[in-house]
């Protein structure tokens, strides 16, 4: 109990807006200049996405899934709807449905979620409570370029490829790359595609690497920014849906 009072205390010094003007220097700076960046974001989102799944024999299967996020918490519907198949992420666990029933609960902190939506939508202290929590070492940072782009990457020293560690372009304050040690297993997320939508930057593809191999990639359409959405859509209790809420 103490530890996290003293952190939550230590990190309410720190919550400084940052601007164009102030050097960023440390992860705490990238979490204020990330959500200051999308402060034109809407709270909801909804979308369909191309998944392609790649298998240890070189086979490859697609799929499609729609989904739908507001603050802290992402519904995943997998085609045909009328299965009742899917996942719902809340916080830190992960809820799995088939056949329109729950059957399986587990701890799981998404961090997709938490630095490509609950971060524009969650106070700082939330965000890097976070990330703490998951090892990405904040005071560890340095700036670097990717793909021809300035970034900041918080969290690893230069050719340290296995630590928690999140890469953010410098200009548009996106994230761009999150590597997270899982177990046996080390999650690369590669954010490869961004547009413009308004005043926001949105994701609309990215590659993620098991240990080193290409095991999933995701395309983004239809995307749709919503001031909010009906709370049923986020009720595990109710999850076989009437109509789909992606059209």
């Amino acid at each position: 109990m103490f530890p996290k009072i003293l952190f939550f205390l230590a990190l309410s010094f720190c919550f400084v807006p940052v601007t164009s003007a102030q050097k960023v220097t440390n992860g705490r700076n990238v979490v204020m200049a990330m959500k200051a960046a999308g402060k034109h974001r809407k709270p909801a989102l909804t979308f369909e996405q191309k998944t392609i799944f790649h298998r240890p024999n070189g086979k490859a299967d697609t799929v499609t899934w729609y989904e739908a996020a507001v603050p802290g918490k992402l519904r995943i519907d997998f085609a045909p709807i009328t299965d009742g198949n899917g996942v719902f992420y809340f916080r830190n666990k992960r809820m799995m449905f088939r056949n329109h029933k729950l059957v399986n609960t587990a701890p799981d902190q998404n961090i997709l979620q938490t630095l490509l939506m609950d971060i524009y939508q969650d106070k700082p202290e939330r965000t890097l409570f976070v990330l703490d929590s998951l090892k990405f070492n904040l005071n560890v940072f340095r700036e670097d370029v990717w793909n021809g782009r300035k970034v900041y990457v918080v969290g690893a020293t230069k050719d340290d490829n296995k630590a928690a560690q999140f890469w953010v372009d410098k200009e548009r304050k996106t994230l761009v790359r999150v590597i997270e040690p899982k177990g046996n297993l080390l999650l690369d997320v590669h954010v490869t595609g961004y547009r413009k939508m308004g005043k926001v930057w949105q994701e609309e593809s990215m590659l993620i690497y098991l240990n080193g191999k290409l095991a999933q990639e995701e395309y983004y359409q239809n995307i749709r920014a919503h001031k909010t959405l009906p709370a049923s859509l986020f009720d595990p209790l109710k999850w076989t849906i009437d109509q789909p809420y992606w059209l």
